[in-house]
């Protein structure tokens, strides 16, 4: 490992061949962190779903209950709204129409579709007819 991380202190040369070397060097010890951590991944995956399957949001609600253990993590399921678009031009004229641009702000996706389903299931809105709403849960756990 202290001769991997001795790659970092190299000036890059100046010859592509040598810069070529040089990134194929770190590029393998990059895989080689990968395939080490790809099993850790795939158990944390399956923890998440176990942990997604053992939370429940009741009826009305878009949040399930929060649980928590000290110094170890905090988790949670929300219920999130999607938006499947089969014609995005057509899209784009019926958001202009409707004057709902801000659910096409990319630093705030979800809340504009959640907000313009909101819109449109309160009968303020018109349904659109290039575009599907979708819901599906979202499980969140963060270190504590």
């Amino acid at each position: 490992m202290q001769q991997k991380k001795e790659l970092l202190n190299e000036e890059i040369p100046k010859k592509v061949k040598q810069q070529l070397a040089l990134w194929r060097d770190i590029k393998n010890h990059i895989d080689e962190i990968d395939n080490y951590l790809s099993p850790f991944k795939d158990k944390l995956r399956e923890i998440t779903l176990e942990v997604q399957n053992n939370l429940s949001i009741e009826d009305g609600a878009d949040r399930s209950e929060t649980i928590s253990v000290d110094g170890c993590a905090t988790t949670w399921k929300k219920r999130m709204i999607g938006l499947s678009v089969t014609d995005f031009s057509k899209f784009q004229d019926y958001l202009t129409r409707n004057d709902a641009h801000f659910v096409m702000r990319k630093q705030v996706t979800t809340k504009g579709v959640e907000e313009l389903h909101r819109l449109i299931m309160e009968g303020e809105l018109p349904a659109p007819k290039s575009a599907e709403f979708t819901t599906y849960d979202k499980v969140t756990i963060r270190k504590k």
